[in-house]
């Protein structure tokens, strides 16, 4: 099924491997590794659901990594649940404020408002961003807010 061209069925089976234990998580951990980017994206949002585990740590871990810039923003919030990999998620939310890609940064900017603590581990990557002239206007913006309300 995730490899459907049914958009809702794919988001099922992604959400039912999740559910179904840990055969399911292992198997969405190694679809990390397919060569078709909506079908790791579709695994990115079945761990999302998955318990906690190392199977699925390992497998979000591969989407923060992904050459999909959405990719990587989408499986960070996942991953800050595992305190060994929140340096590295939070990263990939800082890389996504800076893209250039408007559903990339919208995503990694309205993720990281939900997480205040994650904005202040950030906040010297975050000054660079703002400072950096070949980022966009909305990236730097993006960037100021997340600092000034980080700061309340």
């Amino acid at each position: 099924l995730l490899f459907s061209d049914g958009l809702e069925a794919c988001e099922a089976a992604a959400d039912a491997l999740a559910k179904i234990g840990p055969i399911g998580v292992h198997s969405l951990s190694r679809l990390m590794g397919d060569a078709d980017a909506n079908v790791r994206r579709l695994a990115v949002r079945g761990l999302t659901t998955a318990p906690q585990g190392d199977v699925a740590e390992a497998g979000l871990l591969a989407g923060v990594s992904d050459s999909v810039p959405i990719i990587r923003v989408e499986a960070a919030e996942p991953l800050l649940r595992y305190q060994s990999s929140r340096l590295k998620a939070a990263n990939a939310l800082c890389d996504g404020v800076a893209s250039s890609d408007r559903n990339t940064r919208l995503t990694a900017y309205r993720t990281l408002q939900r997480y205040p603590d994650v904005v202040e581990i950030l906040r010297s990557r975050l000054g660079e961003v703002l400072l950096d002239d070949s980022v966009s206007a909305q990236s730097r913006e993006a960037a100021r807010r997340l600092l000034e309300n980080a700061a309340r």
